[in-house]
């Protein structure tokens, strides 16, 4: 039910215009005001997000939107005589591909998230913030890159155990699985009930000798 109603809400983006509406998907609450915006596949969002798009606003693929998130491209003068004559202006905002951002973050206008950024739950993000980065704060600023060393770890020095990184290289590597059927088959499991690392490879190689090679033929 939560994806067929997620796929409703992006099918009604594609195609509403509106200058002010409130969309829900399950618990999601969005809110759009004016319109222009640019969604990727595999959008993510949880909770209340805001989008003031007085600018255009481009979210790439496989983006994670956490609760609270706010995206605003309109500004005004700084001199209250000037910002009292009703002047706005808007800036675009571009989430590129794979970024994460955290709870009760807030983008200003003008800004660029580079690819694969995670940005720390309650930052401020008023400049650009380069690819592969994980940065936080209010003004938002770079903490460290992201590397190869924490593909092996779920949180902080939490690595995922030997056992869970045998079967996802397997299933890639093993089966040649892509990133795309591997994802869905572990959602299919949570969404079923079914956690365990074990439950997860069993179900992926039962696909794999039925002979799926892509979501589709899978659903």
């Amino acid at each position: 039910m939560k994806k067929l109603m997620r796929k409703i809400f992006l099918e009604i983006l594609g195609r509403y215009d509106s200058s002010r509406k409130t969309f829900w998907t399950g618990m999601e609450k969005i809110h759009f005001l004016v319109t222009g915006i640019s969604f990727g596949k595999k959008l993510c969002t949880r909770g209340h997000i805001i989008v003031y798009n007085r600018g255009k606003v481009t979210i790439g693929d496989n983006v994670l939107l956490a609760p609270n998130v706010s995206l605003y491209t309109a500004g005004h003068p700084v001199h209250p005589d000037s910002r009292n004559s009703g002047y706005e202006y808007g800036q675009p905002i571009v989430i590129e591909d794979d970024v994460w951002l955290g709870g009760s973050v807030t983008v200003v206008p003008g800004v660029t998230i580079g690819r694969g950024a995670v940005i720390g739950a309650g930052s401020v993000v008023t400049k650009d913030i380069p690819p592969m980065v994980l940065a936080a704060g209010n003004p938002c600023r770079v903490v460290r890159p992201i590397t190869e060393g924490d593909r092996t770890y779920y949180y902080k020095n939490w690595p995922f155990t030997q056992r869970e990184l045998e079967v996802f290289a397997y299933l890639y590597d093993g089966l040649h699985m892509s990133a795309e059927l591997l994802e869905y088959v572990v959602e299919h499991c949570v969404q079923g009930g079914h956690t365990s690392i074990r439950y997860i490879e069993t179900v992926a190689i039962s696909w794999h000798e039925k002979g799926f090679a892509t979501v589709e033929q899978a659903k």
